[in-house]
């Protein structure tokens, strides 16, 4: 337990960088629920719920052998908010990743998922200022913000933030595999310790 305990622990620090589920801040409106980018860059979001009502059952999470049913991309600070989508009544359970529609892959039924985008800071050297911002800017995608430069008397050094294309499946993604054996012998249930209920992953999103 402890050894499981302290491997998530680590691979949820470390898969930080290419999973932006901690970008989406879920609210609520009059009509429904909504989801708002908090980063300053594009994400994907794709989400699922489980509402009773039966016009909402092609949202409901796992419906048709697919866990997350809507996906959508938001820009920095964009809000989604139709109520079809995302009932008043029932949980929401939500996964992000920065980029597109491209840029997520789902690695289960059970809310898994891997992300292909991940942040990056590139840092290129010029003798302009100008050169060496535009330089560090063409190595990352959707380069956010001004540059982060330094100068001395003979070059100019900047730093550029924005996306890169991760070289494999995610951390996230990989932790979720590394885990699952831990978790599923901790789920197992024993007559000797009397009825016991396996507990349901519904998503690194969850929110009640």
């Amino acid at each position: 337990m402890r050894y499981l305990l302290s491997l998530l622990l680590l691979c949820s620090g470390i898969a930080a960088a290419d999973n932006a589920a901690s970008c989406i801040s879920l609210g609520r409106t009059e009509k429904g629920q909504s989801l708002r980018n908090t980063c300053n860059l594009k994400v994907i979001v794709f989400w699922c719920h489980q509402a009773d009502t039966p016009e909402d059952r092609r949202g409901h999470c796992g419906f048709d052998g697919k866990f997350y049913r809507k996906a959508v991309t938001l820009e920095p600070g964009q809000v989604e908010a139709n109520p079809y989508g995302l009932p008043a009544a029932g949980d929401i359970s939500f996964g992000a990743c920065f980029g597109g529609y491209w840029d997520y892959t789902a690695t289960d039924n059970e809310g898994g998922y891997s992300c292909r985008l991940t942040q990056a800071v590139a840092t290129a050297s010029a003798a302009d200022p100008d050169a060496a911002c535009q330089a560090a800017k063409a190595q990352v995608r959707n380069a956010s913000g001004q540059c982060d430069c330094q100068s001395t008397e003979q070059r100019t050094v900047c730093k550029a933030s924005g996306l890169m294309v991760a070289p494999g499946p995610s951390l996230m993604g990989t932790a979720r595999e590394i885990a699952r054996p831990h978790v599923e012998e901790l789920e197992k249930c024993s007559d000797q310790n009397g009825p016991c209920t396996k507990r349901k992953n519904a998503g690194p999103g969850i929110r009640d």
